[in-house]
């Protein structure tokens, strides 16, 4: 998993490249923000990203 924190809620949260897809073409596929739905990054894949909250964090 791959930590990330979103530029504009300022919330972290992880995420996952899901790759194990037929006849999918390396493409730049949205990383979305779990918590404000927001576009944080467009990234090269063969798939698809999938996005997870990450409950009571705290930032240090």
């Amino acid at each position: 998993m791959n930590h990330m924190i979103c530029p504009l809620c300022r919330q972290r949260f992880t995420y996952d490249e899901v790759r194990d897809i037929d006849r999918h073409v390396k493409a730049k596929v949205p990383i979305v923000c779990p918590y404000c739905d927001q576009i944080v990054l467009m990234k090269l894949s063969h798939g698809y990203f999938v996005t997870y909250k990450i409950e009571n964090y705290l930032e240090r």
